[in-house]
Parts: C-alpha cells; sequence; structure tokens
C-alpha cells in the first residue's frame, strides 16, 4: 500500500476509455488528471488528496455502513488493469449508492467507531501512528475529503479513479 490515495471524479466514459486501452489510456491520464498543472486537476472538483491518514479514513467509514449490502466495501474500487498497479475505479451507479450511505455518516459516528486495536491488528496503514489523541483533525479531515469526492462525483453523475502511491 502507498502513501497516498487520490480521487479523481470522471465520467463513466473515460473509466470505459481506461478498461479497454489501459496502456494508451494511462499517458492521458497523468498528463491531464494526476499531473498538477492538468487541465482536469482542480482540487476539491475533480481531484481528491489524501495523505497518510487515508487508509484508517476508509477503515472508519466502512466501520459505520448501516446498508444491507455493505456497499462501503466497495470504496476500494476495481483494478482498471492488471498491468497499471495502484489505479481503481468506481463507475457512477456505485459512486451513488456509496454517497447515499456515505453521506449520513457523522462524526460521532466515526469517533465512536474508531478501534486502535483492531486497525492495527486489520492492518490499517499506519493506523497506530495517526491517533485519535494525536491526529484527530487530520483524520477527520481525510473522512471529510473522501465524502466531498464521492458528493461531488455523484452530484455531476460521475465515477472515480482512484490512484495509490
Amino acid at each position: 500500500m502507498g502513501i497516498i490515495c487520490e480521487f479523481y471524479r470522471v465520467e463513466d466514459k473515460i473509466i470505459d476509455e481506461f478498461i479497454d486501452k489501459p496502456a494508451q489510456f494511462e499517458r492521458y491520464f497523468y498528463d491531464f488528471y494526476v499531473n498538477p498543472d492538468g487541465e482536469f486537476h482542480q482540487e476539491g472538483d475533480n481531484f481528491f488528496y489524501t495523505d497518510k491518514a487515508w487508509d484508517i479514513a476508509i477503515y472508519l467509514l466502512q466501520s459505520n455502513d448501516c446498508s444491507k449490502d455493505k456497499i462501503l466495501n466497495k470504496i476500494d474500487g476495481i483494478q482498471v488493469s492488471k498491468k497499471i498497479e495502484g489505479l481503481n475505479f468506481i463507475k457512477s451507479k456505485d459512486v451513488e449508492l456509496i454517497n447515499n450511505v456515505m453521506k449520513n455518516i457523522t462524526t460521532n459516528e466515526i469517533l465512536a467507531s474508531y478501534d486502535q486495536e483492531k486497525m492495527i491488528k486489520d492492518g490499517i496503514y499506519r493506523a497506530g501512528w495517526f491517533t485519535i489523541n494525536n491526529s484527530l483533525e487530520y483524520i477527520l479531515h481525510h473522512v471529510e475529503t473522501i465524502q466531498k469526492a464521492f458528493q461531488k462525483s455523484s452530484e455531476k453523475g460521475h465515477g472515480i479513479l482512484i490512484l495509490k502511491g
């Protein structure tokens, strides 16, 4: 697992092109989305950056999944191609379902579900390093960033590309 996790709001047709032609589309994605000078790299609009507490934030969100089918288990997405490590996708339909559950999770629920021992046991990246005692705001910022990525993508009817590295 990498130290950062970035969420990119994209149309489903971009995801489809990536799946169909991963090698050709990889350069386009890095040039126009990942590159800070890229045309589609506007933080808070179609680019959402999470740093070293991303795995903790995802774990806390998933711990509060009250949906019957546990839709938040899909928050990591599906690998775009076996040839491209660390790049996953979630199509717009699932983004909307995930957002509908995630938007109802409160800060109090996040705090109540924090279980450092379990996170360490489950191998959550940086659990024990960033704790509720020393990094509460940092962790909550990551939770809010992920929620915002799904909210914005859902509002636009878009999917998400997830880049870990």
